[in-house]
């Protein structure tokens, strides 16, 4: 079959309840005709076997591979800044000014230079050891550990929205937060030897005889 643009295209007729269908095979030179014999035939024990309509087979099949085709491209779109701006603009309804004015400033300090234009779905728990293992270098756990719970925020909020093929990646930064070293607790009591004690006492005593009245 040669169309009005002069492509070759192979067709296969057949017919479904008396009525004939034609499904399109492929395309000349770039399927022969072995090759066509042969997909032809194989459509047809397809059909004879399973009892499908080959063309709506095909229509979807062409719809799925579509669709999977967008599903990517969506994703891949879907960057790390796109969707955390996302969270941002949801959680605007229920947080106050400032506190939505400190998650972007974090955002834009700590993370978009290095995740931002990074597809969402792309992004590895060694990517994200990269950004929080210098602060835990540099003894800034606390700022480690609210860093760690922003992405998991955007992650969560990705895998709400069907943008993660790797779903377990958050439960992985919560482990991860985890296993992030807690600073010893520093003491700020002076130990004191037992003549220090004494006269601690005494200076306590002194001080309550001076403000104390006589009757």
């Amino acid at each position: 079959w040669v169309r009005p643009s002069g492509k070759k295209i192979w067709y296969l007729r057949y017919y479904v309840g008396g009525k004939r269908q034609i499904a399109t095979i492929g395309e000349y030179p770039a399927l022969g005709l072995k090759d066509a014999t042969r997909k032809a035939d194989d459509l047809k024990a397809k059909a004879k076997e399973e009892g499908i309509n080959i063309v709506q087979d095909a229509k979807q099949t062409r719809q799925a591979k579509a669709d999977a085709a967008q599903d990517e491209q969506r994703r891949e779109g879907s960057t790390f800044r796109a969707v955390a701006e996302s969270w941002l603009e949801k959680k605007a309804s229920v947080w106050v000014a400032g506190h939505l004015k400190r998650r972007r400033e974090k955002l834009e300090g700590y993370l978009y230079h290095s995740l931002g234009n990074k597809p969402i779905a792309q992004i590895t728990m060694a990517d994200i050891d990269g950004i929080i293992r210098p602060f835990i270098r540099d003894g800034k756990i606390e700022t480690a550990k609210r860093t760690c719970d922003l992405i998991r925020n955007v992650m969560e909020h990705a895998d709400l929205m069907e943008l993660l093929d790797n779903s377990l990646i958050s439960v992985k930064i919560s482990k991860y937060r985890k296993e992030i070293p807690t600073p010893p607790r520093r003491n700020f009591y002076q130990e004191m030897s037992p003549e220090q004690i004494g006269e601690l006492l005494r200076k306590i005593s002194e001080s309550q005889m001076r403000w104390t009245k006589t009757t």
